[in-house]
């Protein structure tokens, strides 16, 4: 006697392929252009306002920033500057300025290691200066020596100031 599916005690169930009719298929000149070189050719066109983009994205962390310091650094307005800077984290090198996504991203790892304690105001305006100089600086958004060994320099520093925060308390005392 032959054992079946239902005699195993389950079911197998083959659902319909239905992707064909989901997919819109090329044709023509479309068909012959590779997908990857349309976004490329659609990247180029759009570069033109990169530079535009990245000012408005430091304009923006600068008003947060404010914001922030005015709200004496409460929760809410500290958890939206963090947003701003980690956008600029992500956007910055599709932008052309990954020296300003490399000090971002220091900026975003110095408030997650001081989580709710207060950080030092000096420290982080240091790193919003930066991102300033550089996005102004930096010509079409390519990055240079100076910007590249600017951006290293602090993530050093915020890196040193992480390790401190990691530290137990009387360790920091000690030394």
């Amino acid at each position: 006697m032959k054992t079946t599916q239902n005699d195993a005690g389950y079911e197998i169930i083959d659902p319909p392929n239905k992707l064909k009719s989901k997919v819109r298929m090329l044709v023509g000149r479309d068909a012959q252009m590779d997908p990857v070189e349309r976004a490329e050719k659609a990247i180029e066109r759009l570069s033109a306002n990169f530079g535009d983009w990245m000012e408005d994205e430091v304009t923006r962390l600068i008003e947060q920033w404010r914001k922030t310091s005015d709200l004496d650094f409460s929760p809410e307005a500290r958890a939206a500057l963090y947003r701003v800077a980690h956008d600029m984290r992500g956007q910055a090198a599709t932008l052309g300025f990954p020296s300003v996504g490399k000090i971002a991203g220091v900026f975003c790892d110095i408030l997650d290691a001081f989580g709710d304690r207060p950080v030092p105001d000096t420290f982080l305006e240091k790193y919003i200066d930066a991102i300033r100089a550089i996005a102004r600086e930096t010509d079409r958004g390519e990055d240079n020596a100076i910007a590249s060994e600017l951006s290293s320099e602090l993530e050093r520093a915020g890196q040193e100031l992480v390790e401190a925060m990691d530290k137990p308390e009387s360790a920091n005392e000690a030394a």
